[in-house]
């Protein structure tokens, strides 16, 4: 009788399972590129007013990614250190330059970091931050040179402009996520997963001495941003962020 019981239970188990993934399947929605783009570039802003205005959250997500965690660490041959995530946050493995040490720092950064106001988005800024992506999209370096030498002279005409200061942060993801079939609840953890990596690095700033990425998105003189991220073919971001004191 018991065994009849248990048989007829997995059986359920087994119908809700396969009826779920047939609704699952019937709500998946197919989005191009562009749409991808889009949904990607509102996140990132949101991250990064977020983090500026709540930045024990970021240290929240430090820690679920188990980032703080000693015994997810290892040496390679090379010496390079990865990440062992022991959460669903971001990814499986992530190189990273310090090790621990640049989580930690990250961390102690951010419990003591005092709330921020938000930036106040400007369309002029986004224009530079696309045409940057795609420029590194066409040399395929992650650079803060414009074509031709044009980087001093897109500083001096936003200075001429009366901005006294101007900031830029970037970041290149490999292999993050293509044009698909996406249920709802799927495309917003993928999207919000890939920008909180994103503004994630710019905090950590691993291997960066000055931390100069976090210094950008903190800085008490910019009121402004623009940020655009690219999907390539490959399924490849790149994201770029303009910061200034004044209005494009």
């Amino acid at each position: 009788m018991k065994n009849r019981i248990k048989f007829k239970s997995l059986f359920l188990i087994f119908i809700f399972i396969v009826l779920n993934s047939v609704v699952n399947a019937q709500h998946k929605k197919y989005y191009n590129n562009k749409e991808l783009v889009d949904l990607l570039n509102k996140e990132v802003q949101e991250e990064i007013n977020l983090v500026r205005q709540y930045p024990i959250r970021y240290h929240k997500l430090i820690e679920k990614a188990g980032r703080l965690d000693p015994l997810r660490y290892e040496i390679t041959t090379n010496g390079t250190w990865f990440i062992r995530e022991k959460s669903e946050y971001f990814v499986a493995k992530v190189t990273t330059h310090e090790g621990i040490s640049a989580y930690q720092e990250a961390s102690k950064f951010l419990l003591d970091q005092e709330e921020m106001k938000p930036y106040k988005f400007n369309e002029g800024l986004k224009q530079e931050a696309k045409k940057q992506c795609e420029y590194i999209q066409k040399v395929d370096i992650l650079t803060h040179a414009r074509p031709d030498g044009e980087g001093l002279s897109y500083v001096m005409k936003l200075k001429g402009n009366g901005l006294k200061l101007v900031g830029e942060v970037l970041a290149k993801l490999e292999n993050k996520i293509t044009p698909g079939k996406y249920s709802d609840a799927e495309l917003k953890k993928e999207i919000q997963d890939i920008a909180q990596e994103i503004v994630l690095g710019w905090i950590v700033d691993d291997g960066i001495k000055d931390r100069g990425h976090r210094k950008g998105l903190f800085h008490e003189l910019h009121n402004y941003f623009g940020a655009y991220c690219l999907i390539d073919m490959h399924g490849t971001v790149i994201c770029a962020v303009e910061l200034s004191t004044l209005p494009m």
